[in-house]
């Protein structure tokens, strides 16, 4: 099977879980955003895309109906981001994927004990991400997801 229908396979096995579901991806990089907003409108979410933090808590503040905030760290230290989510009511009533190069021990121990967040380590595999965000969505614990993916 060649690449492209193996992407297109591993989407459609995931349509019925994210269909009918809205994503706001916050990511400062244009691109990046671009990729992830077009990876969740293949799968069957509404996407919504926003630059920074404070782009989102405004989103979210006028937009109730977020099932899920995938948040890229590429520039903001995930300490201030875990600062800001404690301190707006905004950002806790989400599901929330935040996506990572790298976290110290303290914080991860942390950030592990909030329900409503998961942590993606960078680099990952589409499959990886769409794999983390449908057990979020189905609140499935972290790591008890056995199904084998395109990704493992």
């Amino acid at each position: 099977m060649e690449y492209g229908a193996k992407v297109k396979s591993e989407i459609d096995r995931s349509k019925d879980v994210f269909k009918n579901k809205t994503v706001l991806v916050v990511a400062e990089n244009v691109l990046l955003r671009q990729i992830l907003g077009e990876i969740f409108h293949a799968a069957g979410c509404t996407v919504w895309e926003v630059a920074n933090e404070d782009e989102a808590v405004a989103h979210l503040q006028q937009n109730d109906a977020i099932d899920l905030l995938l948040v890229n760290l590429d520039y903001s230290p995930v300490e201030k981001v875990e600062k800001n989510w404690r301190n707006e009511s905004a950002l806790q009533r989400n599901k929330t994927l935040i996506l990572i190069d790298h976290i110290n021990e303290d914080t991860r121990h942390r950030l592990d004990k909030i329900e409503t967040i998961r942590l993606v380590r960078k680099p990952f595999s589409m499959y990886y991400l769409l794999d983390k965000a449908k057990d979020h969505l189905l609140n499935i614990p972290d790591g008890e997801n056995n199904n084998p993916t395109l990704a493992g």
